[in-house]
């Protein structure tokens, strides 16, 4: 399944700590335009906002955007499996299907579980569209090529790590510099039932915490920002302000600087761990938000970099990963960039690829208001 709204823009946070890249369209060309949300709606429950909605009626609306991510993710889908061009429509089996499955998986998860959502799509499905019933062959002789290695001496402090990072980015007064950055590119995003789609991408971000982003699609072209307190898309539906969870995760991805300066962006961090992240080995740190989530930060142990950032996004039925992947360094301004970006967030992986940064350059805050609908 797939969430009724349409071409809803999920803002990417892609990021070494200076970048933060938005506009990937999660939503395919299947997604028909239904009902938008508002801050009138956003809060109702979903059977009162959206069409024939039956077993998730008392699901807030701005929470089935998530459970639909989530289901689609978890059987490795995309919205055309379950829906036709009219979202409300009840022709495809798999979509009656996916309500019973709802209903079986509540009724589980209340009479063992207390409620809570143990048991759910990805329990049983692990990315397939039918459950698994046979276990596979694993071959075990093969070790893998990834995760904890052995130590190779006395793990680091957290503060040493923090510390060795803050240098090899540039350091702390090269970034207090830093009040505005343009960035130009390309995106390729790739998702389960689809043909990668490429489009270019101009984005701009200006301390403290607003964003703008041109996307040109090869369908239309998408442009979005905020302004430090809205949020908002253009695309062929009109100017949408984006409400409830999107405004809130754009909210706390719009902040240019926050994993450059880690030690204002957390209030904590423990050494967990080496692993082995592709053909690097990596100092693994917990961190600890100051709005209480948590994040694994995995630092190059050669060189201090930032390579991977690693959070969890919770929906109705379960958390999906959400990994920003940090490649190909450069610097600029004395401050070290990342030209390759990828973030995976289930179901949709979209990868950055930029030709220019431009930081510090002059940019009018009125450019980052929502324009009038």
């Amino acid at each position: 399944m797939c969430s009724a709204r349409s071409r809803r823009l999920s803002s990417l946070l892609i990021t070494s700590g200076l970048i933060l890249l938005g506009g990937a369209t999660i939503r395919t060309a299947n997604s028909a335009p239904g009902t938008q949300e508002t801050s009138a709606t956003v809060n109702k429950p979903a059977g009162e906002v959206f069409k024939n909605i039956q077993v998730l009626k008392d699901m807030p609306a701005s929470q089935l955007g998530q459970a639909m991510d989530f289901m689609a993710a978890s059987l490795g889908v995309a919205c055309d499996f379950c829906h036709t061009s009219a979202m409300e429509s009840d022709e495809k089996s798999t979509k009656l299907t996916t309500r019973q499955m709802i209903v079986m998986t509540a009724g589980i998860n209340k009479q063992w579980f207390s409620g809570f959502a143990v048991v759910n799509c990805y329990t049983c499905h692990r990315g397939r569209t039918s459950p698994a019933s046979v276990p596979e062959i694993a071959d075990l002789t093969v070790r893998p090529d990834a995760g904890s290695i052995e130590s190779s001496g006395a793990l680091p402090s957290a503060d040493l790590v923090i510390s060795r990072y803050e240098t090899a980015a540039g350091g702390v007064e090269a970034v207090d510099k830093l009040t505005s950055g343009l960035f130009i590119g390309s995106q390729t995003s790739y998702g389960p039932g689809r043909d990668p789609e490429r489009a270019a991408i101009e984005l701009y971000n200006k301390t403290p915490g607003k964003f703008l982003y041109n996307t040109r699609l090869a369908r239309e072209p998408v442009r979005g920002g905020f302004d430090g307190k809205s949020g908002w898309v253009i695309s062929g539906d009109g100017v949408r302000l984006l409400e409830g969870e999107d405004l809130l995760r754009t909210r706390h991805d719009c902040d240019l600087l926050q994993y450059l300066r880690l030690k204002q962006s957390f209030s904590g961090f423990r050494v967990l761990g080496r692993e082995k992240l592709a053909n690097r080995r990596a100092i693994v740190v917990g961190a600890v938000a100051r709005d209480g989530t948590r994040a694994k930060l995995y630092f190059d142990e050669s060189v201090g970099l930032l390579l991977r950032w690693a959070g969890q996004i919770k929906t109705p039925y379960g958390t999906l990963p959400d990994v920003i992947d940090l490649e190909d360094y450069r610097k600029v301004a004395g401050v070290k960039v990342p030209f390759r970006i990828k973030r995976s967030r289930p179901p949709v992986t979209v990868v950055q690829e930029l030709n220019e940064v431009r930081v510090n350059v002059p940019i009018e805050d009125s450019r980052f208001a929502p324009p009038p609908r």
